[in-house]
């Protein structure tokens, strides 16, 4: 039996060719996307999802920095960060005001926020 080569052309006749259908068809994809994901946001648990995973990856975060989760720092009664100690864990010359160690808390609370909620609007995204 052998083997016979063909080939199958599908062709579509409703292709777009003028600019204000392409954008009025593009336009009511990209509302019904936006619409599918307000409507996965607010179906899904996304605040607990995201506190939850904010607080097991906040120490993650925070360690590079040499920082603190503002738990860790609260229940460290407000005292100095690691990047106030050397590595030998001896205090540094310098120390930081509580106004320094409040605003590298921030920045690492700020920085695990923005990649929690990229992540998590990300997959519901896709």
């Amino acid at each position: 039996m052998a083997a016979t080569r063909r080939m199958i052309v599908l062709t579509n006749d409703a292709v777009i060719h003028d600019k204000e259908t392409l954008r009025s068809a593009f336009g009511s994809v990209v509302k019904a996307i936006w619409s599918d994901f307000k409507t996965t946001n607010q179906a899904t648990a996304g605040k607990a999802m995201k506190l939850g995973a904010g607080i097991a990856v906040g120490g993650a975060v925070a360690r590079p920095m040499e920082s603190l989760t503002p738990l860790q720092w609260i229940l460290r009664g407000f005292g100095p960060l690691p990047a106030e100690f050397t590595k030998s864990g001896a205090i540094q010359v310098f120390e930081f005001t509580t106004l320094e160690r409040a605003l590298l808390v921030t920045k690492a609370a700020a920085a695990k926020f923005v990649l929690v909620t990229i992540a998590y609007e990300g997959g519901v995204l896709i």
